[in-house]
């Protein structure tokens, strides 16, 4: 009886260990899509205290990013390195930055050396520090095998929540880990992110990341095998006409009404075969009306927008989308980031026209027409079109 306990103990150990073994050691891959398309890959490799493994992401251009992440017993980082390499239309690899980043107990230490194709300067290099140590994350796409380890050591470790901060500037941002039930955990950042979530295994490897509908995050990226990632990263190093471009580029909208020139600088971003208003763009929620940075205004005369007089100067564009109609907010503020609106800086609020369109419009526009004889600034996205009146002062 006792040798038969001994050898079910002997059994449980190897078990036990055996686990913790695949758990330590692991190769993974990450598929990144926007809507429908692909937009980047990520391979890893997962020993004691360390992920490594390099991504490829379209941004107008293919980058190659080869990251090597070290983590501390504790389940946090304590040294990340990345080389970035552009890829030209024929292919080859050009080294475009060298980025090492070493955190300590209360601050986190940036240096980056950056290429140049100018002599007889080739590189030039910067260093920084900002405030937060150990407990400062880099949410950087797509390096999902850092998240990973990250969940891998919660549940291990029986962790139900875990506060990391992210750089945000010369500041800081709060983002809360939390484990929701063994297989969701949500990375919440409320000020410039959301609420991510990531559907996790048993062991606590990703399955996919959701960040539809979120603020900064809206791709998802999905665990693929091993075997098909070198046939996407030929697709993603070959061609670059996968996004046909940057993702949300900007676009300006220009005319002169009465002798008055308005502008109108902003972000398009594209359905990719998401449902749009309702879901990505939420109901009766303020809005960047684009993507990216916020959506410029300007006039260098007075204009009337709406009825309500606009003094010349520079301002930004938001909106509050509706099924009954929208509202069109014209804020003082300008320069800052599509999320970072500041209601105590609105300059007016006008309510718009809208109406649904036949055909479905593929990418955000704003454009100055002439409808009925008049004026009007129109937003056109999906199967809603909305509009307000623009006529000189």
């Amino acid at each position: 009886m006792m040798r038969r306990l001994i050898v079910i103990t002997l059994l449980l150990l190897f078990a036990a260990q055996s686990a913790l073994a695949q758990l330590a050691y692991d190769q993974g891959a990450f598929i990144l899509t926007l809507g429908q398309d692909t937009i980047g890959v990520e391979k890893y490799t997962r020993i004691p205290g360390r992920v490594f493994g390099e991504s490829l992401v379209t941004e107008g251009s293919v980058r190659h990013r080869y990251f090597d992440v070290h983590f501390l017993e504790n389940g946090i980082i304590q040294r990340m390195e990345q080389l970035f390499y552009e890829i030209d239309a024929a292919g080859n690899e050009v080294l475009s930055s060298h980025e090492t980043i070493i955190y300590d107990v209360d601050s986190t230490h940036f240096t980056n050396v950056v290429n140049t194709s100018s002599p007889p300067n080739p590189s030039l290099a910067s260093s920084y520090s900002v405030p937060g140590g150990n407990h400062l994350i880099l949410m950087q796409i797509p390096i999902f095998s850092v998240f990973e380890s990250l969940s891998i050591w919660m549940l291990s470790n029986e962790r139900d929540k875990e506060e990391v901060r992210l750089p945000w500037g010369t500041t800081q941002q709060p983002v809360m880990l939390e484990i929701i039930r063994p297989n969701l955990l949500t990375i919440d950042n409320p000020s410039t992110m959301g609420v991510v979530r990531a559907h996790l295994d048993a062991q606590g490897r990703l399955s996919t990341l959701e960040g539809t509908g979120t603020a900064r995050m809206s791709y998802i990226a999905r665990r693929i095998p091993l075997s098909i990632v070198d046939s996407l990263v030929s697709k993603l190093r070959v061609s670059n006409k996968l996004l046909k471009g940057v993702h949300s580029p900007r676009s300006q909208a220009e005319t002169i009404i009465g002798g008055t020139h308005v502008r109108v600088d902003y972000g398009r971003p594209s359905i990719r075969g998401r449902k749009i208003f309702g879901s990505l763009v939420s109901w009766d929620r303020v809005w960047r009306t684009g993507a990216n940075g916020s959506t410029l205004f300007e006039v260098n005369q007075n204009i009337v927008v709406g009825g309500q007089k606009i003094p010349a100067g520079r301002y930004t564009l938001w909106s509050i989308p509706s099924m009954s109609g929208w509202t069109l907010i014209v804020n003082k503020q300008t320069g800052q980031w599509g999320t970072d609106y500041d209601e105590s800086e609105d300059f007016v609020r006008l309510p718009m026209n809208i109406k649904s369109l036949a055909e479905s419009v593929e990418q955000f526009t704003i454009s100055i027409d002439l409808q009925d004889g008049a004026r009007i600034l129109k937003m056109a996205w999906e199967n809603t079109e909305a509009w307000v009146s623009i006529d000189e002062n």
